[in-house]
């Protein structure tokens, strides 16, 4: 991070409120992939969701639902804004997208911050998306305190969608922010559940 005026200790960047960096340790390149589902997050219902993508090897073809965005060499990155279309608040964003690629990629999602310019609260966050050739059968997720929403993204094969298993029962109407939606031209489905805090299990 860079500031115009001189870094005050107390305050981080002169020229704003408050700021947040966001760090993660990128997976080694062995355990890069090339298929990847990706989800909005719920509660960012406006100003669309920046998707990053850096090649490892030249000459690597990326697509988006089966269409070409990118021919990438070796250390270069494509990144765009993804469902920045739903510009209105009322109604979140559940459409998931197949990214493939020709040669291994580390795929990155990030989370805006929220306030009044997009009508929401929060922090901003950064996650890196597995290959779903990578996906468990069985997940042991954590909800902290001191959110206010606990809201978790599912990306589930279709055929195992009546199987799931959430604390080891059946999902039911009201845990879904936004219910199961296929992504085309994959084979599986996602969907947005309202959590709680605490520890939870998806098999």
């Amino acid at each position: 991070q860079t500031c115009a005026l001189p870094i005050s200790r107390a305050k981080g960047c002169a020229t704003q409120v408050g700021t947040d960096m966001l760090f993660e340790q990128i997976p080694p390149v062995q355990s890069w992939g090339r298929q990847f589902i990706l989800n909005p997050f719920a509660d960012r219902k406006q100003g669309g969701t920046p998707v990053r993508v850096v090649a490892d090897q030249n000459n690597t073809v990326v697509s988006v639902n089966g269409s070409s965005v990118a021919t990438l060499q070796a250390g270069e990155v494509y990144q765009r804004n993804y469902w920045e279309s739903a510009g209105v608040t009322s109604t979140s964003v559940n459409t998931g997208l197949l990214l493939t690629s020709t040669k291994p990629v580390l795929v990155s999602v990030y989370m805006k911050g929220g306030g009044s310019f997009l009508g929401q609260t929060g922090d901003p966050a950064m996650a890196f998306i597995p290959p779903f050739e990578q996906f468990l059968t069985r997940y042991t997720v954590v909800s902290a305190p001191g959110n206010t929403a606990q809201l978790m993204n599912l990306m589930v094969p279709t055929a195992s969608v009546a199987s799931l298993r959430y604390d080891g029962r059946s999902l039911v109407a009201g845990d879904f922010e936004n219910t199961w939606a296929t992504v085309a031209g994959s084979t599986y489905s996602v969907a947005q559940i309202i959590s709680s805090l605490g520890s939870h299990t998806l098999t």
